[in-house]
């Protein structure tokens, strides 16, 4: 059985890592991710990131990105041992589409 996290954004929080003081916002074309992951979403327009994933984004460091979220989600939601491959694998999905229709500035 695969447990579902359903995560509601929050614009005052850093959508990466849920960091209360976000600094940046990263204007991004919508779309849709795996609706049968562990973490079904629909992507819309903007998302906000505090210095820390800001820094991460802006140098292309996207693996550190991801684990910098992951570590603060299972912080956050104590996700079992069992499903935290599956949920760093969509995690790591979902920031590749991100980066993917992110929209640069001209």
């Amino acid at each position: 059985m695969t447990t579902t996290y359903r995560i509601e954004r929050d614009p005052q929080v850093c959508d990466f890592c849920t960091d209360p003081f976000p600094v940046t916002a990263y204007q991004c074309a919508d779309f849709i991710w795996a609706k049968d992951s562990p973490l079904p979403h629909q992507s819309e327009a903007a998302w906000s990131a505090c210095r820390v994933c800001s820094a991460l984004i802006d140098g292309g460091h996207w693996a550190s990105l991801t684990d910098r979220a992951f570590e603060h989600f299972l912080r956050k939601h104590h996700v079992p041992f069992i499903d935290q491959p599956g949920l760093r694998r969509a995690m790591v999905e979902l920031h590749d589409l991100f980066r993917q229709h992110m929209l640069r500035a001209a």
